[in-house]
């Protein structure tokens, strides 16, 4: 199969958004061509004034949410006399058909895969390995100390106890 030109894609488009977007033919968007001579020919196809296309022409040019944003910019840059009002629903139900995120987790609550990791009874740090984390924190927290006190005039009145 051989791929078509820009010519070729833009075959359907009017004359004055054809001339821009090979002018710019180096500057386009990856599949902004095909894209925008797709929509043209399905405007013309369905008799649409190309200044005031439908819904379902912007909804037959695009077979996708990443097509249908590529095709606006397009329009957008080298089309500007396209109106892309028709595209408003269109742009809803792409956004629609997205995943939905999932519900935000509540404050302070954990799962149950979470919790069960967590203290000695999971399998956590005990005896002399949580000592030397405890003290190794301590530690790390009087250097912090330190390090704030030489900078100002606050000083500790004594280093933490663990």
């Amino acid at each position: 199969m051989t791929r078509m030109t820009l010519e070729e894609h833009l075959a359907t488009a009017p004359s004055q958004v054809r001339r821009r977007m090979l002018e710019n033919a180096g500057a386009l968007e990856p599949g902004a061509a095909a894209a925008t001579g797709r929509f043209f020919g399905i405007v013309a196809a369905r008799r649409e004034p190309v200044n005031a296309p439908s819904a379902q022409s912007f909804r037959e040019a695009a077979a996708s949410e990443p097509t249908f944003r590529t095709l606006l910019r397009a329009l957008a840059a080298h089309a500007p006399m396209v109106s892309t009002a028709g595209a408003f629903p269109v742009k809803a139900e792409w956004v629609a058909r997205r995943a939905k995120p999932k519900a935000p987790r509540q404050k302070g609550a954990m799962s149950s895969a979470s919790t069960s990791a967590i203290g000695p009874q999971a399998g956590g740090p005990t005896g002399l390995v949580l000592r030397r984390h405890l003290s190794s924190r301590a530690a790390c927290t009087a250097i912090v100390l330190r390090s704030i006190a030489a900078r100002s005039s606050w000083r500790p009145e004594s280093p933490p106890q663990i």
